[in-house]
């Protein structure tokens, strides 16, 4: 199994078993890594839930030099990690990112766990 598949599983399997919802702060109405639910991003799904509650409230995306460092530690590039974020990004509803997800997978020669 490739590192981008082992990646793509872990990222699939948590937004599943997050029920496709995006990481929101309510107040804000912005996105972020955690929320106060428990939900994370796409990219959360890759980060110690431990690192994520260490981070200011204020800082709740990876720029891009913890994105590079990440994708090096997982053995992935970069896009592809900010592709994963994107699809996510981009699903406005659970439905719609899972399909999202689904055609990423196809594009890129991976499967959908199961």
């Amino acid at each position: 199994m490739t590192n981008e598949q082992k990646v793509f599983n872990r990222v699939y399997r948590g937004l599943r078993d997050q029920g496709w919802k995006k990481a929101v702060d309510k107040k804000l109405n912005s996105c972020q890594l955690l929320d106060d639910e428990g939900n994370r991003c796409a990219i959360g799904h890759l980060v110690p839930i431990g690192d994520l509650r260490k981070r200011a409230w204020d800082d709740n995306d990876l720029d891009i030099d913890e994105i590079i460092e990440l994708a090096k530690k997982l053995g992935v590039d970069s896009i592809f990690l900010r592709q994963l974020q994107g699809e996510h990004d981009n699903g406005p509803s659970g439905s719609l990112m899972r399909e999202r997800f689904r055609m990423f997978a196809q594009k890129r020669g991976l499967t959908c766990p199961t």
